[in-house]
């Protein structure tokens, strides 16, 4: 299925299901839009609700608080302006309802007629829209309007300019011909008070009118639904105006029998509108899309649940307790709440998925201005993408010790693994300097989970020089650790079709060997320190030579722990015996492997991260008991 297809039978099963045009919802939750309508987001500034009563009287008139959303109908050519005489029929920029900018407003104004006149004609008065038809007649309605907003602080309103006090009482002038003005009318039905965006029922008239206007107009068979109806070239902008469906005007694009672009794909106006509203939907809806940077956005939904109620987010990490608590998220942080259908398909308690749902993921780019693009678009069977994401999080799962909730297993997102193994620690932080080389690694890793492919080399190489480095990661180790036993614990699954888990710690392969004695030299310093006091071990600080010159490292770090052994035999000499027992029994494992002499100095492999980890584990398991 292509991804206008998609796109298009997500929205009729909305349609189906009674999600489109919950506009009540409007103040606390994206809408799915009908068609022939749109949406804006106020700035502050730029959008003013006027208030009327039934006299056609204001109210009132303010403007919306930064965020606040207004849904409003559109026109064909409306919905794509970028240039010319083109209003939308109700909600507008003052420029249209002004009358000295009479070209605009003879359209604005006999658009709204029209629309009226249509209702009329079908006995079908409609007294919201006439109580702002008579309001636009009025003399000097546009000062009512900017007295209301301004109260006090108004000043005085010359054709476009508005003279005001600010906050601090400092007489400011506004150019008044971009701010938007949106209606409401006080106690029109049943004592409520109905605004365009929450007027369902006017909504529903203005599509009615709409289909009937497109029933004089040409049709054509549109390629995505089969159906005939009107068919268009226009069509709305996503991301400000950038276009998903566009068609080119340079006459160099059409050669051949091809002359121009309404030949290529033919897609009728009502099926575009779905098509886009959809989108756009997904686009606003937080649950839907991750941004990726650099004008990227990954999407991704279900086609029987649209809201994404399960909260999946493949870019999220997951924190599991390894004892079963997968669905106790009450007092979970919120970025927890994620991925809880994963977890539950990871544990075996997800409920029967529908067999007839399918799974889609995009990436939308935002080109320039003018165009869009989907960069990755895959279909999956509900079912299969469950399996296929279980499979990734289980092959990259790590166990970890919490000192508040005991033992639990760590999923580390895509974004946390790129940032870890190809970002920077900057301020106690890892940042990744090129935005745009994390777009890229993001989309190219999509394939790595979905398609079940092996993990990278150049990255399971790159988290080895990380970990090799360590003094370049003093505030976020811990963390770095953690993922860098997740990729490598990958790597041996997906190139040496081995396990990784605590059951391989009796394991004498000599980079093991190696990991867990660096573990014991760091922990010998460590337990002598004072209770505050924070400094590197020497284990540490030869890190990085230890990983490329173990043997001779080995050595040096032996003689350098000499006086935190007298001084750890003296104070704690239970502690002094076990480790020093621990240092002999590895040793004796190192020395028997096979070739050690020739093979004493060569450079560790990754397998050393886990002796490490798995012997510092070991100590945090022994200071509980």
């Amino acid at each position: 299925m292509s991804v206008l297809n998609a796109l298009y039978n997500s929205y009729l099963y909305c349609e189906e299901n009674g999600f489109v045009d919950q506009s009540d919802k409007i103040g606390y939750e994206t809408v799915l839009l009908p068609i022939y309508h749109t949406n804006k987001t106020s700035n502050g500034n730029d959008i003013i609700e006027v208030t009327l009563d039934k006299n056609s009287e204001i109210i009132s008139g303010k403007f919306l608080e930064k965020g606040e959303k207004i849904i409003f109908p559109v026109t064909e050519d409306s919905v794509s302006r970028s240039s010319g005489i083109a209003p939308h029929i109700l909600s507008e920029e003052i420029s249209y309802l002004m009358k000295e900018e009479k070209n605009k407003n003879d359209v604005y104004t006999k658009n709204l007629n029209d629309w009226i006149e249509f209702l009329r004609e079908k006995k079908e008065t409609n007294e919201f829209l006439e109580i702002i038809q008579r309001f636009l007649k009025k003399e000097n309605f546009l000062r009512k309007i900017f007295e209301s907003s301004y109260k006090t602080n108004f000043i005085s309103l010359d054709n476009e300019k508005l003279r005001y006090l600010d906050s601090k009482k400092v007489e400011r002038t506004l150019d008044i011909k971009k701010i938007m003005i949106t209606f409401k009318v006080q106690n029109l039905f049943d004592n409520k008070d109905y605004n365009v965006s929450d007027y369902k029922d006017l909504h529903n008239l203005y599509i009615e009118y709409m289909l009937e206007k497109e029933k004089e107009k040409n049709k054509k068979t549109c390629n995505i639904s089969g159906k005939t109806m009107y068919c268009s070239s226009k069509h709305r902008g996503l991301l400000g105006t950038s276009k998903l469906i566009s068609v080119s005007n340079n006459e160099e694009t059409y050669f051949g029998r091809i002359k121009k672009g309404e030949e290529i794909t033919v897609i009728g106006y009502e099926t575009s509108q779905k098509i886009h509203n959809m989108l756009k939907y997904f686009l606003e809806n937080n649950k839907s899309y991750t941004y990726l940077g650099e004008n990227s956005y990954l999407v991704n939904w279900f086609s029987d649940d649209i809201y994404n109620s399960e909260n999946i987010s493949i870019t999220k990490d997951i924190t599991d307790d390894i004892f079963g608590n997968t669905t106790l998220y009450e007092e979970k942080d919120i970025s927890e709440i994620y991925n809880e259908g994963i977890l539950k398909y990871l544990s075996g308690k997800h409920v029967k998925i529908n067999e007839n749902a399918k799974y889609y993921i995009m990436v939308v780019n935002k080109i320039s201005n003018g165009r869009l693009s989907i960069k990755y678009f895959r279909e999956f069977k509900k079912s299969d993408f469950f399996e296929r994401i279980s499979k990734w999080y289980e092959d990259i799962s790590w166990t970890v010790g919490d000192k508040n909730r005991g033992k639990i297993k760590k999923f580390p997102g895509i974004y946390s693994i790129i940032n870890y193994t190809y970002g920077i620690e900057r301020n106690g932080k890892i940042e990744l300097d090129a935005k745009g080389y994390r777009r890229d690694l993001l989309e190219s890793f999509l394939s790595v989970m979905l398609d079940n492919k092996r993990i990278p080399m150049n990255m399971v190489k790159k988290m080895y020089s990380n970990v090799c480095n360590r003094q370049r990661y003093n505030e976020t180790w811990r963390r770095l650790l953690e993922i860098s036993c997740s990729v490598f614990k990958k790597y041996y699954i997906d190139y040496y079709k081995k396990e990784v888990s605590e059951e391989m710690f009796d394991n004498n392969d000599r980079d093991f060997l190696y990991g867990r004695l660096l573990a014991i030299f760091e922990r010998v310093e460590e337990v002598t320190f004072n209770k505050d006091e924070k400094r590197n071990t020497n284990a540490q600080k030869l890190w990085n030579a230890y990983t490329n010159n173990p043997g001779k490292v080995m050595m040096v770090l032996t003689d350098k722990l000499q006086p935190y052994k007298r001084k750890l035999e003296n104070s704690n000499r239970g502690i002094y015996i076990y480790l020093e027992k621990l240092t002999q029994d590895i040793m004796m494992k190192l020395l028997s492997t096979e070739d050690f002499e020739n093979k004493k100095n060569k450079k560790l492999k990754e397998n050393f991260i886990f002796g490490y980890y798995f012997q510092r584990n070991e100590f945090f398991k022994s200071n509980n008991n």
